[in-house]
């Protein structure tokens, strides 16, 4: 077992049921993870030392597909996020988009709004890139492509709750579907 740096204590681990991620984290989205976060926290002075989230990685391109997948305009944070999520530079993101380096910050800062048919690749590529590290998250093709309904920006938050399942040794992210 670890000892608390600050007090020399115990520490032991604490289930979280529902974890807020920080927004800055996540493209300023409001994301709720559910029954897979803990904390590892001293008996002795109460301190937090540091919060685990299961298969961080399958998280983050979860919520990415997830996003994408959602018919709210992308804003300039969760275009950064939707980039960072798939690893990639503003340069290569703009060569597969066929845009300009500019462009994409442009879009990022939110200085220009990025067009329909343009987001509509962008979503595309996350869910092929990301696809396989979210298997639980499906998404179609022609859905994002043909028939998907990009509604204007809201000044209200993005809000998506996700659980991890396991099965057969491995995680998986699901999206909770809104009541």
């Amino acid at each position: 077992m670890k000892t608390c740096g600050k007090c020399g204590g115990e520490t032991r681990i604490r289930p979280i049921s529902r974890y807020q991620v920080k927004k800055e984290l996540v493209g300023g989205m409001h994301i709720e993870i559910v029954d897979a976060a803990k904390n590892i926290v001293c008996d002795k002075c109460g301190m937090v030392l540091r919060t685990d989230i299961q298969n961080l990685p399958g998280l983050m391109a979860a919520i990415a597909v997830g996003r994408a997948k959602h018919e709210r305009k992308l804003n300039g944070q969760e275009i950064r996020f939707l980039r960072k999520a798939m690893e990639e530079t503003a340069k290569k993101l703009a060569g597969h988009l066929d845009v300009t380096e500019e462009t994409v910050s442009r879009w990022e800062n939110d200085k220009l709004a990025i067009g329909n048919s343009v987001e509509r690749m962008l979503r595309l590529r996350v869910c092929k890139v990301l696809g396989d590290k979210a298997p639980a998250i499906e998404w179609n093709d022609d859905e994002i492509l043909y028939r998907m309904k990009i509604n204007p920006v809201s000044t209200k938050p993005l809000e998506l709750k996700f659980w991890l399942v396991s099965h057969r040794r491995q995680e998986q992210w699901h999206e909770k579907k809104a009541a």
